[in-house]
């Protein structure tokens, strides 16, 4: 089992979805439970964190200064430079109890997003698709906690974590349409291996999964179901994996401090910090949301 290095240590309540945008070469990634974003540049080093009055659970880049992002309260354009929102639409706002987690676009830009109870004890979250003319499609239902995306190269195939169930789920994906249909359960993690959240698929076709309760990240090949590698980390929850750097052989890696006892704290005082792990295999980059309307600024 590898090991991965401190990148950035800090106190997240729940650090999440990091997104690596390399025309800035800044890793992003958002603390759901204290309402932040932050941004790390890796230029100079420099940390800036934006205080927000949302629980922000995934985001998306549209552009330099325009984030797409998913919350309690729906979809949103946020300005990074006037730190404001324009609402764009709220496909739950009769579900005052849940709140959107993870996110990403497709290979068309379309935003794809699950939502989850704040206390998840019931099926009630639900997949939609947010369109580049802000259509928005329920694409699945029944769902605990929807936690991880990623579509293998040839995006004929989607992949989808239902982190109440243990279980990574398999679509086939139409690219040009964005449906998904005949979803399967690929694989369902023993509770020893702790439960799947965040994931990443590399150029190999396959997935690194973060591992909350866990301490680790796994290396998983979906075509054959194999578990393949795993990387320790020094937190027990972890939560998401994104791939950046100059080449994409850095696997960034977020953790969180929730749910865990003053002992626990206390045996792993890093746990909220980001790590990172030098890969053999390059990552695939992040595709950012496209709007159809040309100006999103808020």
């Amino acid at each position: 089992m590898r090991e991965a290095n401190l990148f950035y240590q800090m106190e997240a309540e729940l650090g999440e979805g990091p997104v690596f945008h390399a025309e800035t070469n800044t890793l992003l990634w958002t603390d759901i439970l204290k309402k932040q974003l932050h941004f790390y540049s890796l230029d100079d080093n420099e940390v800036k964190t934006i205080q927000t009055d949302r629980h922000i659970g995934a985001f998306s880049f549209v552009d330099e200064q325009t984030l797409l992002v998913a919350a309690e309260n729906g979809f949103s354009f946020f300005d990074i430079r006037q730190e404001s929102f324009r609402f764009i639409a709220d496909p739950e706002s009769e579900l005052p109890g849940n709140r959107f987690n993870d996110g990403k676009c497709d290979a068309k830009g379309r935003f794809w997003a699950g939502t989850m109870e704040f206390a998840p004890s019931s099926p009630n979250g639900n997949l939609y698709r947010l369109d580049g003319n802000q259509q928005i499609t329920k694409a699945a239902s029944t769902i605990i906690i929807s936690n991880g995306l990623a579509w293998n190269q040839d995006n004929t195939k989607m992949y989808h974590v239902d982190s109440g169930r243990n279980t990574i789920y398999e679509y086939k994906f139409e690219l040009e349409s964005g449906a998904i249909q005949d979803r399967k359960p690929l694989y369902t993690f023993e509770e020893s291996d702790g439960t799947p959240d965040g994931i990443a698929i590399d150029s190999n076709d396959c997935l690194y999964i973060a591992m909350w309760g866990g301490s680790k990240v796994i290396y998983f090949n979906p075509a054959t179901c194999e578990i393949m590698d795993e990387i320790s980390i020094p937190a027990p929850h972890v939560t998401s994996v994104t791939f950046g750097g100059r080449d994409f052989r850095t696997l960034f890696i977020t953790t969180a401090r929730d749910g865990l006892s003053s002992e626990e704290l206390h045996q792993f005082p890093l746990s909220g910090s980001v790590f990172s792990v030098d890969i053999p295999v390059a990552g695939l980059p992040l595709y950012p949301y496209l709007p159809e309307e040309r100006n999103v600024s808020v």
